[in-house]
């Protein structure tokens, strides 16, 4: 899971008008960084989590095809849940965590 939805505080006035994760770094935003590492690491499926300024980096997955890999979009939009949150937020997304964690360690969902 790629988590960008923070507000990229530590960042201003960079994120002002733009989420941290399409901060360009090396010519690439850093998004892109993390989805092409991925990618080339084997994945082909990514959930990323997005609030601030979420339609920019719907935007961007859109306009770049989503780089080739399935992404998932855990949507904060209405309220920014934080690591936790957003990890219990997406985790119908994890199927490998359904098989592999026991029924006591999964994650409540309200």
């Amino acid at each position: 899971m790629i988590f960008a939805a923070g507000l990229g505080s530590r960042l201003k006035p960079i994120t002002d008008t733009r989420p941290k994760a399409l901060v360009t770094v090396g010519g690439k935003t850093m998004l892109e960084h993390i989805i092409l590492k991925l990618k080339a690491a084997g994945f082909d499926e990514i959930v990323i989590n997005v609030h601030h300024f979420s339609n920019q980096i719907l935007a961007f997955l859109e306009a770049n095809q989503n780089f080739g890999v399935n992404i998932q979009i855990s949507d904060e939009t209405d309220c920014l849940l934080d690591t936790g949150g957003g990890l219990e937020k997406a985790y119908h997304y994890y199927t490998i965590l359904r098989i592999c964690l026991p029924k006591k360690a999964k994650p409540r969902m309200n």
